[in-house]
């Protein structure tokens, strides 16, 4: 494993690939360019500003669950946007988004639903390996699927929010009309209404949307980075 000792030097613009400072560069990152024995090769080398860069131990997966409609994609997003004005790399896994795709073979009874937690979970753990950071945003309403996702992810790293904005709120707000079809449609299995939510007992932050703006919301769950471990985590 190479170790670089100091800051290394990056490549003026007008370097040649092959040129000594542009090797000397690489080295320093654990990179070797080889000499490419036919001219019809190029080697292209993509590099970041170590500025840019963001060590795997310090990423996060933060954990959006609760009640459909309670504000979990808006709060997502907006944590997002936050980020990438720090100059952090962040994606939204947002559960109608897998839906859509990656999930579109999974129904709503118990196991497709813990399935459907899972495959995010392994999104989450995919993009944190590679310094990216996770906004996960989805209903994952099972206490067991939501731990054994945690545990996935891995515990230092995920932070639970429980956007717990009440029942009767979501219902009121219900953008996609879920809950007005859920209601004239007793096998709907819509969550909250014919099927179970678990609360989490013991989440990083609770946010209740119709108590809390979101520009506070998203200082409340950037402050998550700063926190020591949770007991539960220890």
């Amino acid at each position: 494993m190479t170790q670089t000792i100091g800051s290394p030097k990056v490549p003026k613009n007008g370097d040649s690939f092959k040129s000594a400072r542009y090797k000397r560069f690489l080295a320093s990152l654990g990179l070797v360019l080889a000499d490419a024995t036919n001219h019809t090769q190029h080697c292209k080398v993509l590099w970041y500003s170590t500025n840019f860069m963001t060590p795997q131990s310090t990423v996060t997966t933060w954990w959006l669950t609760g009640l459909p409609g309670a504000g979990k994609t808006t709060l997502a997003q907006a944590l997002a946007h936050a980020l990438r004005q720090r100059g952090k790399p962040v994606c939204v896994i947002d559960g109608d988004e897998l839906r859509a795709g990656l999930c579109q073979d999974l129904g709503f009874d118990d196991a497709s639903r813990a399935e459907n937690v899972r495959r995010a979970a392994h999104m989450a753990r995919l993009l944190n390996d590679n310094a990216i950071h996770a906004v996960v945003a989805m209903v994952s309403p099972a206490a067991d699927a939501r731990a054994a996702a945690y545990a996935t992810v891995g515990l230092q790293r995920c932070k639970e929010i429980f956007v717990s904005t009440p029942l009767q709120v979501c219902e009121q707000r219900d953008p996609k009309g879920l809950y007005m079809r859920a209601r004239a449609n007793p096998l709907a299995q819509m969550t909250g209404v014919q099927a179970y939510y678990e609360k989490p007992l013991e989440p990083w932050l609770s946010i209740d949307t119709s108590a809390t703006n979101v520009s506070l919301a998203v200082t409340q769950m950037l402050a998550c980075c700063n926190t020591h471990p949770h007991p539960l985590h220890e």
